[in-house]
């Protein structure tokens, strides 16, 4: 019996401090890049091509999933409509209820074969920051497309993703960004959605009697005019409004040690989070988009 015990004992303090190692080097990567950076007319050429035009010329016929999206709305928990492009580009744009936005499951950009031309394209301007972003260092690459008449909106969330660069490819955005030091003054939601966590107020019509802790947050605020790109930092909480009609590309670059403290973070906030008694919304990526 005492023998079991100093096993037990033994065993318990290996997983304990296995565990404090991991939070240590978890929030040490966290750090590593916790500032916005700004890049004024970065003017990506191969990628401004893509215009409005582009895509009402070459994939207008092509049918797409449109998200319903308000300034406090859930994109992965809300109501898609299938239509054709040239459709949204026509009508559904001059809704500003309505946005077109691509990313994770529904890989659009791959489906219509241009994804790895705009990768490659981001590769080539943004690999210029040596201290964040070397090139062996990087683990996988991934790319979003966002579509949105003037005045739609993505309200505030925060998401996981490693580095992100949100570039203006044509009209003009306002991105509102608060550092994760905030958390607390965000209001989250209690509902899992897998790689980001979303805020209950309403960017554009803000209840302070209902959020009042939203008073001390600190905003950072950036217009981003085209050919403008800037980096997100993971976990910062931002919120989006077009204010033309504008289209809006993020480049996602994942270093390897993201995936050594994103996966089992992730795992465990869903654990976590089923545990509360929190909604999990799976919807968004249960549809099928082929």
């Amino acid at each position: 019996f005492i023998i079991n015990m100093k096993g037990l004992i033994i065993i318990n303090l290996i997983l304990f401090t296995v565990i404090c190692m991991f939070f240590y080097c978890s929030n040490k990567f966290n750090k590593k890049n916790n500032e916005i950076v700004l890049y004024k007319s970065l003017n990506m050429k191969e990628i401004d091509k893509m215009d409005f035009n582009y895509f009402k010329d070459n994939h207008g016929d092509r049918e797409v999933y449109v998200t319903f999206s308000k300034s406090n709305s859930i994109d992965t928990n809300t109501i898609f409509e299938k239509v054709k492009l040239s459709h949204y580009l026509n009508k559904m744009i001059k809704d500003i209820r309505w946005y077109f936005k691509t990313e994770d499951c529904y890989d659009f950009l791959n489906i219509i074969g241009i994804k790895k031309e705009i990768m490659d394209t981001f590769n080539k301007y943004i690999n210029k920051d040596e201290v964040m972003y070397k090139e062996k260092n990087i683990a996988l690459y991934d790319c979003s497309f966002f579509m949105g008449g003037k005045g739609s909106t993505t309200g505030w969330h925060c998401d996981m993703d490693d580095l992100a660069f949100l570039y203006v490819a044509e009209g003009k955005k306002r991105i509102r960004i608060v550092s994760n030091e905030y958390d607390e003054n965000m209001y989250e939601r209690k509902i899992f959605t897998a790689g980001a966590k979303w805020g209950e107020i309403d960017f554009k019509n803000i209840d302070y009697e209902k959020f009042p802790k939203f008073k001390d947050a600190k905003v950072n605020t950036y217009i981003l005019e085209k050919g403008d790109c800037i980096l997100i930092p993971k976990r910062w909480w931002h919120c989006v409004e077009n204010l033309e009609d504008t289209i809006g590309f993020t480049y996602k670059a994942y270093r390897w040690d993201y995936y050594y403290y994103h996966v089992p973070f992730e795992l465990l906030r869903r654990y976590w989070y089923m545990l509360k008694g929190y909604a999990i919304a799976d919807q968004y990526q249960c549809l099928n988009y082929n």
